[in-house]
């Protein structure tokens, strides 16, 4: 008997231990509590909110960059075959036509040759340049052209054309007549580059990849 009472007491103190208010007490406080539990919930909700729109955000920037590093990426590469084609050029005026004639004996591709493959070349970077950069004003000008070609065409495609010009006024008979041809041409290719620089703007890319690289070490830091 005095075994029992003594559990009865241990447990009793336990549950007092554990929750120190009475069954009146506890019922009075249920409104504040469940005023707290919602408060909670309603907290943690909006930081899990908070932190998905942070994460959705920082995709969404990635998704647009990634898009438009795929877009220049394109421009750039057609950039590097436009420059190849126009540095050969160039250096083509530093040959002499007659070493590169099969009729003195030369097996190689001759002057002309060169000269007729570099043409076809300049001409087809041009017609995909006009891709990336169409004409403007198409309502101004040349409306009885085809599409592509109606309007003023885009700056960055000046130089090519000048240079195509100026290549098929390269002498395939002698060499001193090619210098002005390589001046021209020079400022050409140089004409080229610094309106695709503008465009492609490096190092605005860089500084915008850096930042990126910054927010995603932040967030792999604080997840939220």
């Amino acid at each position: 008997m005095h075994r029992r009472n003594w559990s009865h007491r241990l447990v009793w103190n336990v549950k007092m231990y554990w929750w120190p208010l009475s069954r009146a007490e506890t019922l009075q406080a249920l409104p504040v509590l469940s005023a707290v539990i919602a408060l909670f919930a309603a907290v943690t909700s909006v930081w899990f909110s908070t932190r998905t729109l942070g994460l959705a955000y920082f995709k969404q920037k990635l998704d647009v960059m990634t898009t438009e590093l795929n877009y220049f990426e394109d421009i750039r590469e057609w950039g590097e075959e436009v420059v190849d084609a126009l540095s050969e050029a160039v250096h083509l005026c530093d040959l002499d036509p007659k070493r590169l004639d099969p009729v003195s004996g030369f097996k190689g591709e001759s002057f002309f040759e060169r000269r007729h493959r570099l043409l076809v070349a300049i001409s087809s970077m041009i017609d995909r340049g006009r891709w990336f950069f169409p004409n403007t004003r198409v309502e101004d000008h040349g409306m009885d052209k085809e599409p592509g070609y109606q309007g003023f065409r885009h700056e960055v495609l000046d130089g090519l054309v000048s240079a195509y010009k100026s290549l098929g006024r390269v002498d395939c008979q002698n060499k001193q007549n090619n210098q002005a041809r390589r001046d021209e041409l020079t400022g050409c290719k140089r004409h080229f580059v610094g309106r695709l620089q503008i465009i492609l703007d490096p190092t605005r890319r860089s500084e915008v990849f850096k930042e990126l690289r910054n927010k995603a070490a932040k967030v792999e830091k604080h997840p939220g």
